[in-house]
């Protein structure tokens, strides 16, 4: 995944003996060999990157989201409900599919006040897909029935 400012590029790899994300600076040539630096150190794959480059979500060995704070390294985890990474908002926002047995929904999800609001019920019972638009305000995803799929736009107003 590369940084918003196309100066990182982040990436998942085994290279420890069990899958971490790494961090490295982007190539400036057409074919050089990168360097690179270790983010998480107790397993992480997929990792999501924050507009400002100052966040990463990632899905941890255990199976559950966190969110690290780059700079410092400090990590937390998401709610249990996320089951793959969510899309990084503006700000301290979160958008992605959230699972609430038997049911799951695409949610907003503020870290600082740990509010979950649930924008739209989805069946996860097929492959699903979530896009974001370039300004983060806005999110596709596709809202599986039992005999028919719809491609869903949500545009959202900040927290109230």
């Amino acid at each position: 995944v590369w940084s918003e400012d196309g100066k990182w590029i982040y990436f998942t790899s085994n290279r420890t003996g069990r899958y971490e994300v790494f961090r490295s600076p982007a190539p400036k040539s057409p074919v050089s060999r990168v360097s690179y630096e270790q983010i998480t150190t107790e397993g992480g794959a997929s990792p999501r990157i924050s507009p400002d480059g100052q966040v990463v979500i990632f899905r941890g060995r255990d199976g559950a989201c966190y969110r690290m704070d780059a700079r410092e390294k400090k990590v937390a985890q998401l709610p249990r409900g996320f089951i793959v990474p969510p899309l990084v908002g503006q700000g301290t926002q979160l958008y992605g599919y959230y699972a609430d047995a038997p049911v799951g929904y695409v949610v907003r999800y503020e870290w600082l006040t740990e509010k979950v609001e649930r924008l739209a019920r989805v069946d996860f019972s097929r492959p699903i897909g979530l896009a974001q638009s370039p300004d983060r305000r806005e999110i596709l995803f596709v809202q599986n029935d039992r005999n028919d799929s719809d491609l869903m736009y949500a545009d959202f107003e900040p927290f109230r």
